[in-house]
């Protein structure tokens, strides 16, 4: 699936909505928004309000991966499998 989701990016078909994401599929978005420096708005399963953040980096410690990100003058820690959704943010 993965590799098809890449090929549709490329093609142009467009995003998937954050619902429709998998596990990697929300790796990658992490990954990229670190890269690209873009804002992403995040869903958690235990918090009913959206957050958006600056994704700074993304670790993995124990098997576990974390989000290192920014939210206003705060830098904070997120492990990731609390994240219910997430999509960037478009300016």
């Amino acid at each position: 699936m993965s590799e098809k989701m890449h090929a549709d990016r490329i093609e142009g078909a467009g995003e998937p909505y954050p619902d429709q994401l998998s596990r990697c599929d929300e790796l990658d978005v992490l990954e990229s928004a670190i890269t690209l420096h873009q804002k992403l708005r995040l869903q958690l399963k235990d918090f009913h309000e959206q957050i958006v953040v600056e994704p700074v980096d993304l670790v993995t410690h124990d098997g576990t991966e974390f989000l290192h990100y920014k939210m206003g003058d705060r830098q904070e820690t997120l492990d990731v499998n609390r994240i219910h959704a997430v999509e960037v943010v478009q300016d």
